[in-house]
């Protein structure tokens, strides 16, 4: 099980039963799950899709971004 926290509260946004983080944010985001104040420091989001994610106030310092889908 995987939970993704909000950093300020420290309350679980989305959680599912899966073996990595990027295919968790990925299934939030499908999902409409609002992101916002997430706590995905040296996540490891490479190749992730994350088009109309809504990640204000998310901290991403040190995450892994490469060829990750970003479209709004």
């Amino acid at each position: 099980m995987i939970q993704i926290k909000n950093w300020i509260t420290g309350k679980v946004i989305f959680e599912a039963n899966v073996l990595s983080l990027r295919i968790c944010v990925e299934l939030a985001i499908k999902n409409s799950v609002s992101l916002n104040n997430a706590e995905l420091n040296g996540a490891k989001l490479n190749y992730a899709k994350l088009n109309n994610a809504k990640l204000n106030g998310a901290k991403l310092n040190n995450a892994e971004l490469n060829n990750a889908e970003l479209n709004y």
